[in-house]
């Protein structure tokens, strides 16, 4: 019984020493809705007005997509984004998944400009320097009736 009494003391002690604080044991911090609402509208608004540069620092240097049988790298998109000058989308229904290196994100695309187009779509996010970028993309076609 005198043995059980140290040995209970020197086995919390080495539990106690291997517990982390809790701000080790999240070795990442979650994004807000609004920051991952961001990254996303801040694409649709580079993609309708033509803006290159903003489009580059949105995305990965490994980026594609998936959307209507294609898929799209930087190279791609940028070259597209022409076509899309006045374009407007508006993003709802977010799904939002976070992990220590990816950011999942699934959600409804309503085309506001023009009105007649609507998707499904999700992106994989992950955080480069501080920035969450866009690595992932895929968009499916919603028909409307």
């Amino acid at each position: 019984m005198k043995c059980f009494l140290p040995l209970t003391l020197l086995l919390s002690v080495l539990f106690y020493s291997c517990e982390k604080p809790d701000s080790q044991n999240n070795a990442f911090e979650l994004r807000s809705k609004s920051e991952v609402k961001s990254v996303i509208d801040n694409f649709f608004i580079a993609l309708g007005s033509d803006d290159s540069a903003a489009m580059e620092q949105i995305l990965t240097n490994d980026f594609h997509m998936f959307e209507h049988d294609h898929r799209w790298n930087i190279d791609s998109l940028i070259s597209l984004m022409p076509k899309t000058i006045g374009r407007v989308w508006e993003v709802s229904e977010l799904e939002i998944t976070q992990g220590k290196e990816l950011t999942h994100v699934s959600y409804y695309n309503q085309g506001v400009v023009p009105n007649d187009r609507s998707w499904l779509e999700s992106m994989l996010l992950i955080d480069e320097g501080g920035e969450l970028k866009i690595k992932f993309m895929h968009s499916t076609k919603l028909y409307l009736n």
